[in-house]
């Protein structure tokens, strides 16, 4: 069975940290030893972690997809930038924009940053609003 891609955004720290996943169980590294975090239990521990899921998809440089990422979209119509978020109502990844939708047929997609390390590439008005999770 293929594990789950996952990267684990550590908001005590700031930063990306390790982790492994077998679909059951979640473990986070810290101080060089794993720990499991069961999203399940809510503890201070999930409160410290936001778990960003890959998408499956890459953008045209080969980089991986992410619950969290922004990304650049060029398309005929002009640019944008959006976040991807994932929603659990509608069980599925969608796009987060400001303005409007690019046309479905889009030339170029890059991951340029991710909201966690880079939210100034993504500020609304609304930004609590825009980029918040379900």
């Amino acid at each position: 069975m293929k594990s789950l891609k996952l990267k684990i955004w550590d908001r005590d720290q700031k930063k990306f940290i390790d982790c492994i996943s077998d679909f059951s169980n979640l473990f986070v590294k810290q101080d060089n030893v794993f720990e499991l975090l069961n999203p399940k239990i809510e503890s201070d521990v999930q409160h410290r972690y936001d778990i960003c899921i890959y998408t499956g998809i890459n953008d045209d440089f080969d980089g991986e997809i992410y619950d969290g990422d922004i990304i650049l979209f060029k398309s005929k119509k002009g640019s944008n930038i959006m976040a991807v978020r994932y929603s659990s109502k509608e069980a599925k990844f969608r796009l987060v924009t400001i303005g409007y939708d690019p046309d479905k047929e889009v030339n170029f997609i890059k991951v340029i940053g991710n909201i966690y390390e880079n939210p100034e590439l993504f500020e609304s008005k609304n930004e609590e609003e825009a980029i918040s999770t379900d």
